[in-house]
């Protein structure tokens, strides 16, 4: 949750029972760090057109 939010919103308000924590740093994340989700496919741009396209 946002650090904001959980000082807004207490749990014990809301009745949750687990611990509210706030989030991490999300934007230095990247794909690989993903413990589930660690394909990273060659990703193409074709110059004529500018279509993107993926290729595993």
């Amino acid at each position: 949750m946002a650090p904001a939010a959980i000082d807004a919103m207490p749990g014990d308000r809301i009745g949750i029972r687990r611990p509210l924590v706030p989030v991490a740093d999300t934007r230095s994340r990247g794909k690989a760090d993903l413990p589930l989700n660690d394909a990273t496919p060659r990703s193409e741009v074709d110059p004529d057109t500018g279509s993107p396209g993926a290729t595993t």
